[in-house]
């Protein structure tokens, strides 16, 4: 009768331990893989934030400001050098030769001339002599004449002058129809009419000179004829107005019997009075 003790083998229903191996859907972990999610996020936001590369055109503007658009921002005055080694104020005779005697002792020398004019430099005699001899009218115009050997020449130097963005060494530059307002030699330095400070080396003031006139001879409101019948004598423009003037029956006053006056009394037909 003690042989109950099978009956007591419920001990297999215990095996429950099986059902316990839930532990697999405890692999949850899987879904815990989310980290991979979060790991994809800071990708994508990289590649929103990456407008540094839109910022970058800050960088292309102001490598274009400096480089592509230099013209454009630099409206001339800026394009003036801030320093040179030889500055020649003035576009006449005088800096010419200057020009010429420093490039031969010093090829590649660095200058930049600067005269108020808008031409280059010229000769200024034939404009009261030559100039009114050449019988070819149009060849006058164009500031042709006949030298004394029978040979026709321009007023202008034949000497190469580049415009300031050709400033190199051994090639002058000549900045044209600005003046310079200040010198101050004790820190070797020059301010334009533009506004621009060149610092130099060496300088060599030859800016010439101006026809002075007389009170009486300016123009008024009381008196606005002497606009259109006193000139001054001395450049290119003036020339060209006093000779698109001039006729057979011009009758002419030149006030100055120097050099300039009395060569200008020369040229017929006109009637001159000194």
């Amino acid at each position: 009768e003690a042989a109950p003790v099978e009956e007591a083998a419920p001990v297999e229903e215990a095996a429950p331990v099986e059902e316990a191996a839930p532990v697999e859907e405890a692999a949850p972990v899987e879904e815990a893989v989310p980290v991979a999610e979060a790991a994809s996020p800071p990708a994508i936001i990289i590649e929103e934030t990456t407008p540094i590369e839109k910022a970058t055109p800050k960088t292309e503007t102001e490598t274009g400001d400096t480089i592509i658009f230099v013209e454009p921002t630099v409206a001339g005055p800026a394009v003036v050098p801030d320093e040179v080694k030889y500055l020649l104020i003035g576009a006449g005779t005088a800096s010419v030769s200057a020009m010429r005697a420093i490039l031969k002792a010093e090829p590649d020398a660095e200058i930049l001339m600067v005269g108020a004019e808008p031409h280059g430099p010229y000769m200024r005699p034939p404009l009261s002599k030559e100039l009114w001899f050449n019988e070819d009218k149009t060849e006058s115009s164009q500031l042709i004449f006949n030298d004394w050997s029978g040979n026709k020449r321009s007023v202008f130097y034949p000497d190469k002058l580049g415009q300031l963005a050709d400033l190199a060494p051994g090639v002058p530059a000549l900045l044209k129809g600005v003046k310079v307002t200040k010198l101050d030699p004790t820190n070797q330095k020059v301010t334009l009419s533009t506004g621009e400070v060149v610092k130099y080396g060496k300088c060599l003031l030859a800016p010439g000179g101006e026809p002075k006139t007389m009170e009486a001879l300016r123009p008024t409101q009381d008196n606005p004829c002497l606009l259109s019948r006193v000139h001054l004598f001395r450049n290119i423009s003036q020339y060209q107005q006093l000779s698109s003037e001039l006729n057979k029956e011009a009758k002419v006053l030149v006030i100055g019997g120097g050099f300039v006056g009395s060569c200008s009394t020369v040229p017929p037909p006109v009637h001159v009075l000194v």
